[in-house]
């Protein structure tokens, strides 16, 4: 995604539990997903009150 600045980046697992929580000041951030167990999540992405959200499966 491009121009991630100020933006509230929410990760949960496919039953809804809140994983992490993260606010992001600069596009160059990344966000370590080593620790997650191996499933299906939700990426929601939240910049001035529009809210994205992706599917990722990590393996």
């Amino acid at each position: 995604m491009q121009n991630l600045k100020n933006v509230d980046i929410r990760i949960f697992d496919i039953n809804g539990k809140l994983i992490l929580s993260q606010k992001k000041y600069n596009s160059k951030e990344s966000i370590s997903i080593s620790k997650f167990k191996k499933g299906i999540y939700l990426l929601e992405i939240t910049k001035n009150n529009k809210r994205s959200l992706k599917k990722f499966i990590k393996q």
